[in-house]
């Protein structure tokens, strides 16, 4: 059956739904840094604040997958496998949001 432990061990779909929900944790905390970093630099008072909801949305459904995975009694600072590799896209992003923000001041203090 789902989650059973055989000998000790925790089963193949167990262990698959626990990567599940760290990958889901993950892509949710991702997607908070990037819609905090992209409401630093955006203009578009409209574009801001479509922005803003999906954040509370976001912060919102990051915090379900945390209390879902507490329910789980697991930890949810567990880094897995799984779990870096989304972290990576998200810093990715990320990081291109803070760079093309960062040289379009940086010509605008120039006066380019």
């Amino acid at each position: 059956m789902f989650g059973e432990t055989h000998a000790g061990n925790v089963s193949k779909p167990a262990a698959c739904r626990k990567q599940i929900d760290y990958w889901a944790l993950a892509t949710e905390l991702g997607g908070v840094q990037v819609y905090t970093t992209a409401l630093h630099c955006v203009v578009n008072d409209e574009l801001k604040a479509e922005w803003e909801e999906y954040l509370d949305q976001t912060r919102n459904h990051a915090q379900i997958v945390q209390d879902v995975i507490e329910q789980l009694g697991l930890d949810p600072q567990t880094e897995t496998p799984g779990r870096k590799v989304t972290q990576y896209v998200s810093f990715r992003i990320f990081w291109h949001i803070v760079l093309d923000f960062s040289s379009r001041n940086l010509c605008a203090l120039c006066g380019s």
